[in-house]
């Protein structure tokens, strides 16, 4: 009887710990699988947060073509900007020279309303002024020196002459743009000079004649080793003009009277 019951108990608690054991795995069954829903439903909040974030950034992506074209906005305003302070530089330059000049004709006026206070005469810039000068020049020592001075002019004319450089005279002299009659040659253009200075060996300066600041007349006698034979020029008389930043012989006489009037 005892045996009996015992067998009974140990049965049906091993029917207890079996079905207990299932209970429990299938509870942890369960758990694992509320888990992994969980884990899933995460999953896919974050996926959907995620796309989310991805349109927003993709939204405020900027563009470049847009950029680009601002950025060369930018560049076009830039170099505007520095024309202008060019602009307003070279105009603050001008009002400056415009004062300067202002200022040098309040001066004139003011010495001139002195002079006439004085009862002194006015002076005629265009007036003739003539003065001695001393001074010679060796044909054999002229030098090309251009044309920036008359002084210049007229030493670079002797040492073209001397040379035979017909180009050169030809760039010496001025021609009139309105001129009707053929421009001589070169070849006539140094003859013509040639002529003046045949056998000189020497000029000598005697006076210098100008009007203004843009016309000089030079007269130099001409020295021979050699009597000279009439109508042999003794003296030459240079009219020279300037042009720009250049001066250019206007014009030569010869005469056979010596330049200073003795």
């Amino acid at each position: 009887m005892n045996k009996a019951r015992r067998a009974i108990y140990a049965a049906g608690a091993l029917l207890l710990v079996t079905v207990g054991t299932r209970v429990v795995d299938r509870h942890r069954a369960n758990q694992k699988v509320a888990l992994e829903n969980a884990q899933l439903c995460t999953n896919a909040a974050l996926l959907m947060h995620l796309q989310k974030e991805n349109e927003r950034l993709r939204a405020a992506r900027p563009d470049i073509a847009a950029a680009e074209a601002l950025s060369r906005e930018h560049e076009e305003n830039g170099r505007e900007q520095a024309e202008l302070e060019q602009l307003r530089h070279q105009l603050a330059e001008y009002d400056r020279e415009q004062e300067e000049e202002v200022e040098k004709v309040r001066r004139e006026i003011a010495e001139d309303m002195a002079k006439l206070a004085r009862g002194e005469p006015f002076d005629d810039p265009n007036a003739l002024r003539t003065a001695p000068v001393t001074g010679s020049i060796a044909i054999s020592e002229a030098q090309n020196k251009g044309a920036s001075t008359p002084e210049d002019l007229l030493v670079t004319w002797l040492w073209a002459v001397e040379h035979g450089n017909a180009p050169a005279l030809r760039g010496l002299h001025f021609w009139p743009a309105d001129r009707k009659e053929e421009l001589p040659s070169n070849e006539a253009i140094f003859a013509m000079d040639a002529n003046w200075l045949s056998d000189v060996t020497e000029v000598v300066l005697k006076r210098k004649t100008t009007k203004g600041d843009d016309e000089v007349i030079f007269n130099f006698e001409l020295r021979r080793d050699r009597d000279v034979a009439p109508p042999e020029p003794t003296a030459l008389g240079m009219h020279l003009r300037r042009f720009g930043d250049v001066w250019k012989i206007y014009g030569v006489s010869g005469s056979n009277t010596p330049s200073d009037g003795q």
